[in-house]
This record gives C-alpha cells, structure tokens and sequence, in this order.
C-alpha cells in the first residue's frame, strides 16, 4: 500500500518497541518484504499513546490528528478502507 498511495503523500511508519537492533529490524524488514519505514522505539513512546498489543495501527490524517486505531491486523481489506477515507476526507 505503500507505493500504491505514495502520489497521494500516503507515508507508512513501522515503529518496533522490542529491544531489537537496527540489523535484526532491517532482516526482518527483507524476509517479510515490508516497504514502509522501519523505526525502533528507544524512547518508550509506544506507552505515551498507549500501545498494548502488538501490532497496533494509528492512522493519522494530514494535520496530524488521530483518526482511528486497529489493535491487531485485521488484514489489507479493512487497512485499505481507512487508507481511502483519510485520503479522501476534505482538509
């Protein structure tokens, strides 16, 4: 989804709260064949927003609000359908 919505200024962020290095994140980045922006949380901000089950999806329109959350992966259908709403919703 990533390069699909990419004209449309979609950006995806990946953020891993797990003590992991960057060469365990980028491996796993490759073996799963994720293209989104990986990033490591050292600074606990996973707790700031309140992450308690991995994974969770925060979907942030243009001015930076919090639109909606998914706990879990429902899967690319219903991810999708968030996606469209928040790039079609007026700014």
């Amino acid at each position: 989804m990533t390069q699909k919505y990419r004209p449309q200024d979609l950006v995806v962020l990946a953020v891993n709260s797990w003590n992991e290095d960057h060469a365990a994140l980028r491996g796993f980045a490759e073996k799963e064949g994720l293209a989104q922006r990986l990033l490591l949380d050292g600074e606990g901000v996973a707790g700031e927003y309140g992450v308690t089950s991995v994974p969770t999806s925060f979907f942030v329109d243009r001015l930076g609000t919090i639109q909606d959350v998914e706990l879990g992966f429902g899967g690319p259908a219903p991810m999708e359908r968030r996606i469209k709403s928040l790039l079609e919703a007026p700014q």
